[in-house]
């Protein structure tokens, strides 16, 4: 971020929490994307779609956002993924997402989800 947004500005204080999920499903995309990208796809596909993103680690840095806009916000990832192609699962108690190109999800995929 270069500047504020101008709606940071003092008159809006009453509003500000508001911002919040917008900023946590931006940081979540960018946060997946880096997560994928760090990842050698070429060299084998199978271990490295056995991994998974921490969603848990994540929204430790979110304390305000609650369950239901949390949900929210990984459905509309989960949606956003898809459309580009990409299987999605969560796993581990909603703590992981396991984000894969094959028909079926990782081994170490345990279903329980969204």
């Amino acid at each position: 971020m270069i500047n504020f947004p101008s709606t940071f500005n003092v008159k809006h204080k009453k509003s500000l929490n508001k911002l919040q999920v917008g900023s946590a499903l931006r940081d979540l995309r960018k946060a997946i994307a880096q997560h994928m990208m760090s990842y050698n796809y070429e060299k084998d596909d199978n271990d490295t779609e056995n991994n998974y993103f921490t969603l848990d680690s994540f929204w430790d840095n979110w304390s305000g956002i609650g369950e239901p806009d949390r949900v929210k916000i990984v459905e509309t990832v989960i949606e956003d993924l898809q459309e580009l192609g990409w299987n999605t699962k969560t796993s581990f108690g909603g703590t992981a997402l396991f984000i894969y190109s094959t028909k079926e999800p990782p081994k170490s995929c345990w279903p329980d989800g969204m």
